[in-house]
């Protein structure tokens, strides 16, 4: 058996099982699910007053609330703490009416022209999954990939590269497995992308024949 031979180290099986956790299904289950939950859930309030206290005061109760409903079990951070952690939030992942980060958030909140408070709780939400969902993916990877052996990860990207080799560089295309197992994260995400991809132009061609 060569470095790169998965049809006995377990690689082709190890591929299935970590595709099966990343897939679309699987993360609205774990993740999307659960925050729409939340998000549903949220006594959002209609405060006639629009200030900057207020605002601080419902994306910190908002996060700790999340925390709670989806993360069932994990440490829930105070809600100073938990406001730090919103506003960081907010700063890296809000796209607002007008601008974005924590200052488009407040902008909408205050803002009498705007929706308010709900607007940036939904935004945050979405801010919230697409956080949550990379903290998996990497956890998952972490698990299931980072621990295995060197002949197992070395077949695991022998494995990738032939569902992603028409889609590669030519100049990666001609690479030895051996030279991208450090490049497993990406082929792995250009795998599931392709996957989705043709899953959708399958769903689209049945659509249209039946």
């Amino acid at each position: 058996m060569t470095n790169c031979d998965s049809s006995n180290d377990g690689a082709g099986e190890l591929l299935e099982r970590v595709m099966g956790l990343l897939v679309d299904s699987s993360l609205q289950q774990r993740i999307d699910a659960p925050i729409d939950e939340a998000l549903a859930s949220f006594p959002c309030p209609e405060a006639s007053e629009r200030s900057q206290r207020v605002f601080h005061r419902v994306i910190g109760e908002f996060l700790v609330h999340v925390r709670k409903e989806v993360l069932a079990g994990a440490m829930v951070p105070s809600l100073l703490n938990a406001l730090g952690e919103a506003m960081s939030l907010l700063e890296e992942g809000y796209h607002g009416t007008c601008s974005d980060g924590y200052d488009g958030a407040l902008h909408d909140a205050v803002d009498p022209a705007h929706p308010g408070l709900q607007l940036v709780i939904e935004r945050m939400a979405e801010a919230i999954r697409i956080r949550y969902r990379e903290t998996y993916v990497r956890w998952v990877i972490d698990r299931h990939i980072t621990s295995a052996n060197w002949t197992v990860r070395c077949s695991l990207t022998a494995l990738l590269m032939d569902q992603c080799r028409q889609w590669m560089p030519p100049d990666l295309q001609r690479c030895p497995p051996e030279q991208l197992v450090g490049c497993i994260p990406e082929l792995l995400h250009l795998h599931l992308s392709m996957s989705r991809v043709l899953r959708s132009e399958l769903m689209e061609l049945f659509a249209q024949s039946s």
